[in-house]
């Protein structure tokens, strides 16, 4: 009887947790290079190294520093498209169109630069590596590496 007991409670534990569904993808990738294209064509790039900037993924869910910013987005093979951002909002009273970022937020979208976007999104970026220990985006304007955290 106990047996069954705990055969039940194990199956009841495990079966609250949501799977994985994004592969490699999921998790907290912490953003250490950015590595920004030269505009002119030459080739040249400027690096950009950070220590302090944080991508998670969960389900259909990406945060940007924790909590800062989040959006929703597509994984389709070897391409990844973040959304459109929204800022964690700071007024209890807040409809959902108050927290979408637009060219008006220029204060957000220097923040957001820091996180490797270079315009607001809708942002597609190529997933050139990605593995248990690293992933490496690259879009039109940067090159950035991640190791997960």
């Amino acid at each position: 009887m106990k047996k069954y007991l705990l055969i039940i409670l194990a199956c009841l534990l495990v079966g609250c947790e949501k799977a994985p569904k994004n592969g490699y993808l999921d998790g907290m990738w912490q953003l250490t290079c950015i590595e920004e294209f030269a505009a002119d064509g030459t080739g040249a790039s400027t690096f950009h190294y950070r220590k302090d900037r944080f991508w998670n993924f969960q389900l259909s869910l990406m945060q940007l520093g924790g909590r800062l910013y989040f959006s929703h987005f597509k994984r389709d093979g070897g391409s990844l498209t973040i959304e459109r951002l929204a800022r964690q909002s700071k007024n209890e009273t807040a409809t959902d169109n108050d927290d979408w970022l637009t060219e008006k937020d220029t204060t957000d979208i220097a923040a957001i630069r820091e996180y490797g976007f270079f315009s607001l999104p809708p942002t597609t970026f190529a997933v050139e590596q990605i593995d248990d220990d690293a992933m490496v985006l690259r879009s039109g304007e940067a090159r950035l590496t991640f190791r997960k955290y």
